[in-house]
């Protein structure tokens, strides 16, 4: 079993609906803070130990997979970082859009 998380860019706000359509349609637009998350996210967690499957490199979406056990540790850090990046961060397991998420248009 796994813990998912999906992280990209959005110019404005979005409600969990939107952010699910999205996921489900696939089409997000690329931007520079999508990759330099991927990058933070590999270092702070190496590719043993944490990941389901490492993140495919994407300046669009990212679509985050880890071991259960390990789902409060990675979510926290995930919503921390994505907020920092200005990203949006939906987990679609329990439909929860990151609080955040309206912040990031300021960046």
């Amino acid at each position: 079993m796994s813990f998912e998380l999906f992280v990209w860019h959005e110019p404005a706000p979005i409600s969990a609906d939107a952010a699910e359509a999205k996921v489900r349609e696939g089409i997000f637009r690329s931007h520079p803070a999508v990759p330099k998350l991927r990058d933070e996210l590999l270092r702070h967690f190496p590719p043993q130990g944490v990941w389901a499957a490492t993140p495919e490199e994407s300046d669009s979406l990212l679509a985050l997979s880890c071991v259960w056990s390990r789902a409060g540790e990675f979510g926290d850090a995930v919503r921390t970082l994505a907020a920092r990046h200005g990203l949006v961060c939906y987990e679609p397991g329990t439909r929860l859009l990151d609080p955040n998420a309206p912040a990031h248009g300021a960046r």
